[in-house]
């Protein structure tokens, strides 16, 4: 059946159209969730191409895979920008895994979704580089004013920074901890340098 949905979308005739639609009306609603998170993924691959199927998928009054579709839509512009700045090759560097360029130009992106998504992702990829990322636009940022979004993501590299780096970011967080621009800031810094003390230290034989 899911075979037909495709058929009916990508060919673009009215009779294939008309057949979509009365399958995608008898879908039981897994079915149709199915297509609705699929429409979600093209939405968020920022490719114009996909915009002719976006809108034949949101004509289809079939549960939520409409709305979600026109969601897609509207969200088709801006997730091409965000692949433009991530895949930028102004930062490329040898030394650097391609997971680990894309991660650092959303971290310089000044784009709080892409940034969170980032920090997110950074804690699972082995690179030293993207923590010192991390604490340039910590160290730019926590001074600032800050709006709501800003300052949940600027304590969230607080975090990243102590439990992946640890000692070697201590006396940053231990001067935002006395001199961020807000006060949650201030606390989330003064609990990641507590937990960085609270650390056994190694002993050397």
């Amino acid at each position: 059946m899911i075979g037909g949905i495709a058929v009916g979308l990508v060919g673009g005739a009215a009779a294939g159209q008309a057949v979509v639609a009365d399958e995608l009306k008898g879908l039981p609603p897994h079915w149709s969730q199915e297509v609705s998170w699929l429409a979600k993924a093209l939405g968020a691959s920022g490719y114009a191409k996909y915009r002719p199927l976006l809108e034949r998928v949101a004509e289809i009054d079939a549960l939520s895979t409409g709305g979600h579709a026109n969601a897609a839509l509207d969200g088709l512009e801006t997730s091409a920008r965000w692949n433009r700045i991530i895949n930028d090759p102004a930062n490329h560097a040898p030394e650097q895994t391609h997971e680990a360029i894309r991660m650092i130009n959303a971290l310089r992106s000044g784009e709080q979704r892409l940034q969170r998504n980032a920090l997110d992702r950074a804690v699972h990829l082995n690179q030293p580089a993207l923590f010192d990322v991390i604490e340039a636009e910590f160290k730019r940022k926590y001074k600032e004013p800050l709006d709501d979004a800003q300052n949940d993501t600027v304590a969230v590299m607080a975090k990243v920074l102590a439990r992946n780096g640890g000692a070697k970011y201590r006396a940053t967080l231990a001067d935002a901890k006395a001199n961020a621009s807000t006060f949650e800031v201030r606390q989330a810094a003064k609990r990641m340098v507590y937990e960085i003390d609270s650390k056994p230290k190694r002993r050397h034989p």
